[in-house]
């Protein structure tokens, strides 16, 4: 029994693949092995790397300053925050289950819609029933 050529092409193809994933998961592993990672060890390393809080600046403002800037200073509190925002898209009805009306020569109302826009027929095919 001989085995045809096609079978082994796509063998070569298959492990051309695996280990082109394999090339690309080696090289890019700095990236995706932090993620594995303990957080713990992660979180300290970052602590280190900070500066320390006595370096900050603080700007004092006068009390006139503040009523000429009409600033009103509050107790921060935790609520909800709603953001909206814009996602390019269309809106295109389903093929063959849309509420859009057809003129047609016959009287009837299509019960079934048999084939769809892309969907290959051959001649005598359904293509739907009144």
């Amino acid at each position: 029994m001989r085995i045809p050529r096609l079978f082994w092409r796509r063998v070569l193809v298959g492990l051309a693949i695996v280990a082109g994933i394999g090339a690309v998961a080696f090289l890019t592993r700095d990236r995706w092995t932090a993620g594995l990672t303990s957080r713990t060890a992660g979180s300290q390393a970052t602590e280190e790397r900070r500066a320390p809080l006595e370096d900050a600046k603080v700007l004092k403002l006068p009390a006139q300053a503040r009523q000429n800037l009409k600033l009103v200073s509050k107790p921060v509190k935790l609520q909800a925050y709603w953001r909206n925002i814009v996602v390019p898209g269309a809106i295109v009805d389903r093929p063959g289950l849309s509420d859009r009306g057809i003129t047609a020569p016959a009287v009837g109302v299509v019960s079934q819609v048999h084939a769809f826009p892309g969907d290959t027929v051959k001649p005598g095919d359904r293509l739907f029933t009144l």
